[in-house]
């Protein structure tokens, strides 16, 4: 297991400080990324771009420290649901585990043919085996979460605009 989801609240703090080379108080997604790797995660610039949009309020396109831990407290919750979905302790999940993972998470999706749900594993399965890993568990984590906060920015409610499904919101977006 990766010492990042392991770390204290000093060792999130040591990373943060060592690649905040310009003493801001923020890090960027190139810092957060080198930050990351020193907990020995290695994710595409792509992701952690999406990581900082889930915690960048003010949308500055970097974390405070206070963002950073919310976003590590995340990722643990991810990886425990990962870990306790992955019952064959195989490093990955099949479909059923996915969807169970999913909705320990709080996601509720349709499971249909062609749905919303297996539109979404598609998109993260590169190999097409029917499984998936830890890293593209957490992809599609940060990809779902992302979405339903944009997603509620189409609430009718809150919004006057038409209904968008989120499960058709989650179908447009596994298709990109």
């Amino acid at each position: 297991m990766s010492q990042f989801y392991a770390a204290d609240q000093t060792a999130l703090q040591q990373w943060f400080y060592a690649v905040d080379t310009d003493r801001s108080g923020q890090v960027n997604a190139a810092e957060l990324q080198k930050a990351m790797a020193q907990g020995g995660l290695n994710f595409s610039m792509k992701l952690v771009s999406s990581m900082i949009r889930m915690y960048d309020a003010d949308r500055t396109a970097q974390l405070s420290m206070q963002q950073f831990i919310q976003l590590h407290q995340f990722l643990v919750k991810v990886q425990g649901v990962f870990a306790a979905a992955d019952r064959n302790r195989s490093g990955q999940l099949d479909l059923n585990e996915i969807f169970a993972a999913l909705q320990q998470l709080g996601y509720n999706l349709d499971r249909q043919p062609g749905g919303a749900f297996y539109t979404l594993c598609q998109s993260y399965d590169y190999d097409r085996k029917g499984v998936i890993g830890l890293d593209s568990f957490i992809a599609m984590a940060v990809m779902i979460e992302n979405a339903q906060r944009l997603h509620s920015a189409f609430d009718p409610q809150k919004s006057g605009r038409a209904t968008f499904d989120f499960n058709q919101f989650i179908w447009t977006l596994a298709l990109l």
